[in-house]
Order: structure tokens, then C-alpha cells, then sequence
């Protein structure tokens, strides 16, 4: 069985899927509006974005997180330069560790994200 369709909820939903357009190259492929945005990242994943209640703000776990792994050390590297000149919240540069290279950074301060790669 293989995931491939997660629901995301985020205050500003054009900003949040902005962001997944910009930085992780994914594509709207249904409703995009205040409410909900349905982007597809090319590879059989669909992502949903939404605030159905129009809350004012989410909060997730503090150690929830979703990954975007890469398949090189230069892909994570140049991602992390692109996002930080993009005044993206992102953490220190990325970093090996005994997972990979890896860095953090934040989707409008509500969900956290890794960019990794096991090389």
C-alpha cells in the first residue's frame, strides 16, 4: 500500500499553496481557492490543502514534519539557497547526520518540513 494523498490544514490556503508550487514543484490540479487547494506533485502524490472552518490558526505536534527527500547533497544544498534568498524560515544550513544531509524550515510558521538527502 503506498500513501499518495494527504490533507494539510493551513490559515492562508493561496499562501501555503503558493509555497508548494514555488519550492517543491508541485501543480494544481483541482479547486484553488481560500478554502481549498488540490496540488499534485507529479509523481502520483496529491497533496490538499484546506481551511474549511477559517480558523485564524493550526497547531501541529511540535515534531511533526514533512519530508521531501532528495537524491543528491547538491539538490538539498541548492533547495536550502534558493529558500533562504526566498525568505524562507529555514534552519542552519544543512547538516550530515547518520540519516543523511538534511535542513528544517517552516510553511507559514505552522507546519515543519525536511529536505534530506541519503546520499
Amino acid at each position: 500500500m503506498q500513501l499518495n494523498h494527504l490533507n494539510l490544514s493551513f490559515v492562508n490556503v493561496p499562501a501555503a499553496s503558493q509555497f508548494f508550487q514555488e519550492h517543491f514543484g508541485f501543480t494544481v490540479i483541482g479547486a484553488d481557492n481560500k478554502a481549498i487547494s488540490v496540488l499534485d506533485d507529479g509523481h502520483g502524490f496529491v497533496l490538499v490543502i484546506s481551511n474549511f472552518e477559517k480558523l485564524n490558526e493550526f497547531h501541529y505536534p511540535p515534531s511533526f514534519h514533512i519530508g521531501f527527500i532528495q537524491d543528491s547533497v547538491d539538490q538539498v544544498q541548492t533547495i536550502y539557497q534558493a529558500m533562504k534568498e526566498a525568505g524562507v524560515k529555514v534552519g542552519d544550513s544543512p547538516k550530515k547526520t547518520p540519516r543523511g544531509t538534511t535542513f528544517y524550515g517552516y510553511i507559514e510558521e505552522t507546519v515543519m518540513f525536511e529536505v534530506l538527502s541519503r546520499e
